[in-house]
């Protein structure tokens, strides 16, 4: 696996799409719908975003640049990588995406991250660039953390 290689505009550009994408279909979308159907997950991520409020810049650092650039690592890079050798890339996809959702431990997150694992799994598959799936993934953090903590900064 090397992390900087298969790096091109064209991987750039899907890679921010992918992290608007997200934006769109999972915090605008989906986590809406799994926020009433699980309420006290929900209170949970609050309480997470209130702590991290505490401390701005530490949990952007945390949260947007190394938390995706681990999680792709070890996600897309070992696992997915790994299995998709031995198992095919279905079933590699299928327990990556699973994995990569239950790192979340919180069923509003559980279920956005699974279908994130899905798309970022499509993407390491279909585009061979670990670095296309860590540029999404940070992307995306990055606009839901701006979105969800900024405001609260004083």
């Amino acid at each position: 696996m090397q992390l900087l290689s298969n790096i091109d505009f064209t991987r750039i550009i899907l890679a921010i799409g992918c992290s608007v994408l997200f934006f769109l279909l999972l915090d605008k979308c989906l986590d809406p719908i799994f926020e009433s159907i699980f309420p006290q997950s929900e209170q949970d991520y609050q309480e997470m975003i209130q702590s991290l409020i505490k401390s701005p810049m530490t949990s952007l650092i945390q949260v947007c640049v190394l938390a995706p650039i681990v999680e792709e690592i070890l996600m897309r890079g070992v696992v997915l990588g790994g299995l998709k050798k031995s198992y095919g890339c279905v079933t590699a996809l299928l327990i990556s995406a699973t994995l990569f959702a239950f790192l979340h431990f919180n069923m509003v997150q559980t279920l956005s991250a699974f279908v994130c694992g899905i798309v970022l799994g499509l993407l390491y598959i279909k585009k061979d660039s670990i670095f296309c799936c860590m540029l999404a993934h940070c992307g995306y953090n990055l606009i839901s953390y701006i979105v969800m903590i900024y405001p609260h900064i004083k």
